[in-house]
Protein backbone atom coordinates (compact mmCIF):
# COMPACT_ATOMS: atom_id res chain seq x y z
CA UNK A 1 0.00 0.00 0.00
CA UNK A 2 1.08 3.45 -1.03
CA UNK A 3 1.48 6.38 1.68
CA UNK A 4 2.27 9.86 1.76
CA UNK A 5 4.25 10.95 4.42
CA UNK A 6 4.26 14.48 6.28
CA UNK A 7 6.39 15.58 8.85
CA UNK A 8 4.57 17.27 12.37
CA UNK A 9 5.64 20.71 12.93
CA UNK A 10 5.41 22.96 15.70
CA UNK A 11 2.22 23.62 15.48
CA UNK A 12 1.26 20.21 15.53
CA UNK A 13 3.21 19.60 18.64
CA UNK A 14 1.30 18.01 21.71
CA UNK A 15 -2.08 17.60 19.43
CA UNK A 16 -4.20 14.48 19.96
CA UNK A 17 -3.74 12.13 16.60
CA UNK A 18 -7.16 11.91 15.77
CA UNK A 19 -7.85 16.12 16.41
CA UNK A 20 -4.98 16.32 13.99
CA UNK A 21 -5.97 14.31 10.91
CA UNK A 22 -9.74 15.74 11.29
CA UNK A 23 -8.16 19.23 10.47
CA UNK A 24 -6.62 17.24 7.41
CA UNK A 25 -9.30 14.92 6.18
CA UNK A 26 -12.11 16.83 6.37
CA UNK A 27 -14.08 15.22 3.99
CA UNK A 28 -14.28 11.87 6.13
CA UNK A 29 -16.86 10.77 8.61
CA UNK A 30 -15.28 10.22 12.02
CA UNK A 31 -16.34 7.16 11.91
CA UNK A 32 -14.34 6.29 8.84
CA UNK A 33 -11.69 8.51 10.40
CA UNK A 34 -11.12 6.46 13.91
CA UNK A 35 -11.37 2.89 11.20
CA UNK A 36 -8.95 4.51 9.06
CA UNK A 37 -6.68 4.75 12.54
CA UNK A 38 -7.62 1.69 13.93
CA UNK A 39 -6.64 -0.18 10.78
CA UNK A 40 -3.13 1.57 10.07
CA UNK A 41 -4.03 3.59 7.27
CA UNK A 42 -2.76 6.51 9.10
CA UNK A 43 0.86 5.90 11.26
CA UNK A 44 2.93 7.86 13.09
CA UNK A 45 6.68 7.28 12.90
CA UNK A 46 6.08 3.41 10.40
CA UNK A 47 3.58 2.14 13.71
CA UNK A 48 -0.15 2.11 14.53
CA UNK A 49 -1.18 4.49 17.10
CA UNK A 50 -4.06 5.52 19.03
CA UNK A 51 -6.42 8.52 18.26
CA UNK A 52 -5.61 10.13 22.04
CA UNK A 53 -1.80 9.35 21.11
CA UNK A 54 -0.15 12.95 21.37
CA UNK A 55 1.83 14.02 18.13
CA UNK A 56 5.31 15.49 18.81
CA UNK A 57 7.43 18.22 16.22
CA UNK A 58 9.31 15.52 13.82
CA UNK A 59 6.85 12.60 13.99
CA UNK A 60 6.52 11.07 10.76
CA UNK A 61 2.81 10.86 10.06
CA UNK A 62 1.28 8.73 7.21
CA UNK A 63 -1.60 8.64 5.04
CA UNK A 64 -2.97 5.75 2.69
CA UNK A 65 -2.54 7.47 -0.24
CA UNK A 66 -6.86 6.59 -1.16
CA UNK A 67 -7.29 8.96 2.03
CA UNK A 68 -5.42 11.86 0.20
CA UNK A 69 -6.82 11.28 -3.77
CA UNK A 70 -10.07 10.89 -2.20
CA UNK A 71 -10.23 14.25 -0.41
CA UNK A 72 -9.01 15.91 -3.66
CA UNK A 73 -11.85 13.58 -5.78
CA UNK A 74 -14.53 14.66 -3.61
CA UNK A 75 -13.69 18.78 -3.84
CA UNK A 76 -13.57 18.02 -7.21
CA UNK A 77 -16.98 15.83 -7.49
CA UNK A 78 -18.79 18.78 -6.00
CA UNK A 79 -18.13 20.72 -9.18
CA UNK A 80 -18.02 18.44 -11.72
CA UNK A 81 -20.60 20.64 -13.98
CA UNK A 82 -18.41 23.57 -13.63
CA UNK A 83 -16.62 24.57 -17.28
CA UNK A 84 -13.78 26.52 -17.89
CA UNK A 85 -12.60 26.56 -14.68
CA UNK A 86 -8.61 27.68 -14.56
CA UNK A 87 -7.15 24.98 -12.32
CA UNK A 88 -3.84 26.18 -10.40
CA UNK A 89 -1.34 25.62 -13.14
CA UNK A 90 2.16 27.55 -13.89
CA UNK A 91 -0.20 29.56 -15.61
CA UNK A 92 -0.83 31.69 -12.80
CA UNK A 93 1.71 31.57 -10.45
CA UNK A 94 4.16 33.83 -9.87
CA UNK A 95 6.14 32.55 -7.28
CA UNK A 96 6.78 29.82 -4.67
CA UNK A 97 8.86 29.47 -1.64
CA UNK A 98 8.62 27.43 1.39
CA UNK A 99 6.87 30.33 2.84
CA UNK A 100 4.60 31.78 0.32
CA UNK A 101 3.26 32.02 -3.25
CA UNK A 102 1.77 34.70 -5.36
CA UNK A 103 -0.28 34.35 -8.04
CA UNK A 104 -1.92 35.98 -10.69
CA UNK A 105 -5.35 35.83 -10.19
CA UNK A 106 -8.20 35.57 -12.92
CA UNK A 107 -10.95 37.11 -13.82
CA UNK A 108 -14.00 36.29 -11.88
CA UNK A 109 -12.65 33.60 -9.68
CA UNK A 110 -13.15 34.38 -5.65
CA UNK A 111 -10.47 34.30 -3.55
CA UNK A 112 -12.72 32.31 -0.51
CA UNK A 113 -15.99 30.53 -0.82
CA UNK A 114 -18.94 33.22 -0.71
CA UNK A 115 -21.27 30.08 -1.19
CA UNK A 116 -20.48 26.85 -0.20
CA UNK A 117 -20.32 25.42 -3.69
CA UNK A 118 -17.91 27.62 -4.57
CA UNK A 119 -14.71 26.27 -6.20
CA UNK A 120 -11.98 28.99 -5.19
CA UNK A 121 -8.53 29.80 -5.60
CA UNK A 122 -7.51 29.16 -1.90
CA UNK A 123 -9.55 25.14 -2.15
CA UNK A 124 -7.39 24.86 -4.59
CA UNK A 125 -4.07 26.04 -3.27
CA UNK A 126 -4.70 23.55 -0.12
CA UNK A 127 -6.04 20.87 -2.02
CA UNK A 128 -2.92 21.30 -4.12
CA UNK A 129 -1.02 21.49 -0.96
CA UNK A 130 -2.27 18.61 0.72
CA UNK A 131 -1.26 16.29 -2.02
CA UNK A 132 2.48 16.80 -2.11
CA UNK A 133 4.83 16.16 0.64
CA UNK A 134 5.40 20.40 0.88
CA UNK A 135 3.06 20.83 3.77
CA UNK A 136 5.28 21.65 7.09
CA UNK A 137 2.46 21.36 9.65
CA UNK A 138 -1.03 19.37 9.11
CA UNK A 139 -2.34 21.68 11.44
CA UNK A 140 -1.43 24.61 9.96
CA UNK A 141 -3.93 25.95 6.73
CA UNK A 142 -2.66 28.01 3.61
CA UNK A 143 -4.71 30.99 3.21
CA UNK A 144 -4.83 34.60 1.37
CA UNK A 145 -2.87 37.48 3.37
CA UNK A 146 -4.62 39.78 1.58
CA UNK A 147 -8.30 40.54 -0.12
CA UNK A 148 -9.28 40.92 -3.94
CA UNK A 149 -12.62 41.37 -4.94
CA UNK A 150 -14.16 38.36 -7.45
CA UNK A 151 -13.92 40.58 -10.55
CA UNK A 152 -10.36 41.92 -9.81
CA UNK A 153 -7.70 40.31 -11.34
CA UNK A 154 -3.67 39.84 -10.55
CA UNK A 155 -1.37 39.62 -7.66
CA UNK A 156 -2.59 37.76 -4.69
CA UNK A 157 -0.58 36.39 -1.66
CA UNK A 158 -0.96 32.90 0.14
CA UNK A 159 0.84 31.80 3.17
CA UNK A 160 2.78 28.61 3.08
CA UNK A 161 4.35 28.59 6.77
CA UNK A 162 2.59 29.97 9.84
CA UNK A 163 6.21 32.50 10.01
CA UNK A 164 5.52 33.51 6.71
CA UNK A 165 2.14 34.63 7.43
CA UNK A 166 2.68 36.46 10.89
CA UNK A 167 5.60 38.46 8.75
CA UNK A 168 3.53 39.45 6.07
CA UNK A 169 0.37 40.80 8.27
CA UNK A 170 2.87 42.62 10.30
CA UNK A 171 3.76 44.08 7.28
CA UNK A 172 0.04 45.12 5.94
CA UNK A 173 -1.15 45.79 9.43
CA UNK A 174 1.65 48.75 9.82
CA UNK A 175 1.70 50.33 5.80
CA UNK A 176 5.08 48.68 5.14
CA UNK A 177 3.90 47.57 1.82
CA UNK A 178 2.52 49.49 -1.72
CA UNK A 179 0.34 48.17 -3.62
CA UNK A 180 0.16 49.61 -7.48
CA UNK A 181 -3.28 48.63 -9.22
CA UNK A 182 -4.20 50.12 -12.69
CA UNK A 183 -7.74 50.64 -14.00
CA UNK A 184 -10.04 51.47 -16.82
CA UNK A 185 -11.69 54.76 -15.25
CA UNK A 186 -14.57 56.09 -16.62
CA UNK A 187 -14.38 59.89 -17.42
CA UNK A 188 -11.26 62.30 -18.55
CA UNK A 189 -8.35 61.71 -15.74
CA UNK A 190 -5.85 64.97 -16.59
CA UNK A 191 -4.08 65.26 -13.48
CA UNK A 192 -2.69 63.36 -10.62
CA UNK A 193 -4.55 62.92 -7.49
CA UNK A 194 -3.76 62.30 -3.80
CA UNK A 195 -7.06 61.58 -2.22
CA UNK A 196 -6.82 61.22 1.55
CA UNK A 197 -10.89 60.06 2.54
CA UNK A 198 -12.70 57.72 5.25
CA UNK A 199 -14.49 55.04 4.40
CA UNK A 200 -17.11 53.77 6.41
CA UNK A 201 -18.58 49.96 6.87
CA UNK A 202 -20.00 47.84 4.43
CA UNK A 203 -24.16 47.87 3.60
CA UNK A 204 -25.94 46.29 0.78
CA UNK A 205 -27.86 47.78 -2.06
CA UNK A 206 -31.24 47.30 -3.10
CA UNK A 207 -29.68 45.19 -5.21
CA UNK A 208 -27.63 43.22 -3.54
CA UNK A 209 -24.09 44.50 -3.89
CA UNK A 210 -22.02 45.14 -0.81
CA UNK A 211 -20.45 48.45 -1.27
CA UNK A 212 -18.75 50.80 1.23
CA UNK A 213 -19.11 54.65 1.65
CA UNK A 214 -16.66 57.31 1.69
CA UNK A 215 -17.56 60.59 3.59
CA UNK A 216 -14.85 63.89 4.88
CA UNK A 217 -16.51 63.34 8.59
CA UNK A 218 -13.12 63.04 11.01
CA UNK A 219 -14.87 60.93 13.14
CA UNK A 220 -16.27 58.22 10.99
CA UNK A 221 -14.81 55.24 9.08
CA UNK A 222 -10.88 54.34 8.39
CA UNK A 223 -8.82 56.72 6.93
CA UNK A 224 -7.24 55.50 3.12
CA UNK A 225 -4.60 57.00 1.38
CA UNK A 226 -4.82 56.45 -2.56
CA UNK A 227 -2.30 58.08 -5.39
CA UNK A 228 -4.20 58.03 -9.05
CA UNK A 229 -1.59 58.63 -11.87
CA UNK A 230 -3.65 59.06 -15.80
CA UNK A 231 -1.59 56.89 -18.04
CA UNK A 232 -3.52 57.78 -20.90
CA UNK A 233 -7.07 58.89 -22.01
CA UNK A 234 -9.47 57.46 -24.70
CA UNK A 235 -12.92 56.49 -25.09
CA UNK A 236 -15.13 53.32 -25.76
CA UNK A 237 -18.82 53.71 -27.91
CA UNK A 238 -18.64 57.59 -27.35
CA UNK A 239 -17.53 57.26 -23.11
CA UNK A 240 -14.58 59.09 -21.85
CA UNK A 241 -12.02 56.25 -20.47
CA UNK A 242 -9.09 56.81 -18.58
CA UNK A 243 -5.90 54.19 -17.96
CA UNK A 244 -5.15 54.99 -14.38
CA UNK A 245 -2.02 54.12 -12.64
CA UNK A 246 -3.38 53.41 -8.69
CA UNK A 247 -1.06 53.49 -5.16
CA UNK A 248 -2.20 52.50 -2.09
CA UNK A 249 -0.81 52.98 1.39
CA UNK A 250 -3.70 51.16 3.18
CA UNK A 251 -6.37 48.06 2.20
CA UNK A 252 -9.49 49.22 3.13
CA UNK A 253 -12.52 47.12 1.27
CA UNK A 254 -13.38 48.22 -2.12
CA UNK A 255 -10.96 51.49 -1.69
CA UNK A 256 -10.07 51.82 -5.16
CA UNK A 257 -13.66 51.21 -6.30
CA UNK A 258 -15.51 53.92 -3.88
CA UNK A 259 -12.51 56.51 -3.54
CA UNK A 260 -12.07 56.92 -7.12
CA UNK A 261 -16.01 56.88 -8.24
CA UNK A 262 -16.33 59.63 -5.12
CA UNK A 263 -14.09 61.67 -7.01
CA UNK A 264 -15.95 61.53 -9.95
CA UNK A 265 -14.25 58.56 -11.87
CA UNK A 266 -15.97 55.49 -11.41
CA UNK A 267 -14.30 52.17 -12.28
CA UNK A 268 -15.51 51.34 -15.86
CA UNK A 269 -19.05 49.15 -15.96
CA UNK A 270 -18.72 49.15 -12.48
CA UNK A 271 -22.63 49.71 -11.73
CA UNK A 272 -22.24 49.45 -8.13
CA UNK A 273 -20.64 52.32 -7.61
CA UNK A 274 -21.93 54.57 -9.96
CA UNK A 275 -20.48 53.91 -13.41
CA UNK A 276 -23.02 53.36 -16.68
CA UNK A 277 -23.55 50.07 -18.03
CA UNK A 278 -21.47 49.17 -20.88
CA UNK A 279 -21.17 45.75 -22.94
CA UNK A 280 -17.37 44.03 -22.44
CA UNK A 281 -16.84 40.90 -21.70
CA UNK A 282 -15.48 41.80 -17.83
CA UNK A 283 -17.33 43.77 -15.64
CA UNK A 284 -14.54 45.24 -14.30
CA UNK A 285 -11.27 46.60 -14.88
CA UNK A 286 -9.18 46.66 -11.91
CA UNK A 287 -5.88 44.83 -11.66
CA UNK A 288 -3.55 44.53 -8.99
CA UNK A 289 -0.11 45.00 -10.89
CA UNK A 290 2.66 44.90 -8.01
CA UNK A 291 3.75 44.68 -4.44
CA UNK A 292 6.71 46.36 -2.94
CA UNK A 293 8.11 44.55 0.15
CA UNK A 294 10.19 45.77 2.91
CA UNK A 295 14.01 43.76 2.78
CA UNK A 296 12.86 40.44 4.78
CA UNK A 297 14.58 37.33 5.65
CA UNK A 298 13.05 35.08 3.42
CA UNK A 299 14.81 36.02 0.26
CA UNK A 300 11.75 37.67 -1.93
CA UNK A 301 12.16 40.25 -4.02
CA UNK A 302 11.93 43.71 -3.51
CA UNK A 303 9.46 44.26 -5.67
CA UNK A 304 6.70 41.25 -7.47
CA UNK A 305 4.73 41.92 -10.59
CA UNK A 306 1.50 40.10 -11.84
CA UNK A 307 1.50 41.33 -15.71
CA UNK A 308 -2.20 42.51 -17.21
CA UNK A 309 -4.04 39.94 -18.42
CA UNK A 310 -5.43 39.65 -22.00
CA UNK A 311 -9.03 41.21 -21.80
CA UNK A 312 -7.50 44.28 -19.72
CA UNK A 313 -4.87 45.06 -22.44
CA UNK A 314 -7.92 44.24 -25.34
CA UNK A 315 -10.05 46.82 -23.99
CA UNK A 316 -6.97 49.17 -24.03
CA UNK A 317 -6.77 48.87 -27.48
CA UNK A 318 -10.70 49.02 -28.24
CA UNK A 319 -10.36 52.68 -25.97
CA UNK A 320 -8.15 53.81 -28.26
CA UNK A 321 -6.07 54.63 -25.43
CA UNK A 322 -3.46 57.26 -25.94
CA UNK A 323 -0.84 55.73 -23.80
CA UNK A 324 2.57 55.10 -24.49
CA UNK A 325 2.62 51.23 -23.05
CA UNK A 326 4.99 52.20 -20.03
CA UNK A 327 3.90 51.02 -16.60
Amino acid sequence: MDFVNFTAGKDDDNRRLDVLVRKFLKEESLTQLYKSIRNGFIKVNGQKKEGKYRVLEGDNISFASFLIKNQNTKEVEKHADAKDFPTLDKKIIILRTDDFLFLNKPYDIPVQKANKNDLSLDSLVENGRKITEEAKSLAFKTGPLHRLDRLTTGLIAFSQSLQGARWFSAVIKNCLAKKTYFALVQGKMTKEYFWQDRISRQKITDKGFHTVSVNSKIDEGKISYTKAKPLGTGSYKGLDVTLVKFEILTGRTHQIRATSSSHGYPLLDDTAYGAKKIDSRQKLYLHSYSLDLPKNDFALPETIIAPLNEEFLKMVELSLINWNGKL
